[in-house]
């Protein structure tokens, strides 16, 4: 049986959304929205190393979704930050 996904905006990644471009941040959500849907949303997925380590991110065209997982009854998506690509690896 698959686990329900509940997928969570932080303020900062709102912020980044809200920056976009409307059909970017379009491409995003439902970026996002699609891969959660599927029955490993690490299989799109791509683990980010170093500082970074213990995160994930999905690729949409230029920009990067940086992303968390809690796992406990359900799977909890956490959107940490939404940038290009030159930008969201930087502190």
């Amino acid at each position: 049986m698959r686990k329900k996904v509940v997928v969570i905006y932080s303020a900062s990644a709102r912020k980044d959304l809200q920056k976009l471009d409307k059909a970017i941040a379009k491409k995003v959500v439902l970026k996002i929205d699609d891969n959660s849907k599927q029955n490993n949303i690490l299989s799109r997925a791509k683990s980010l190393q170093g500082v970074l380590g213990g995160l994930y991110r999905y690729r949409v065209g230029d920009y990067r979704v940086v992303f968390e997982i809690e796992d406990n009854k359900i799977i909890v998506l956490i959107v940490l930050r939404i940038k290009h690509r030159k930008e969201v690896y930087k502190k």
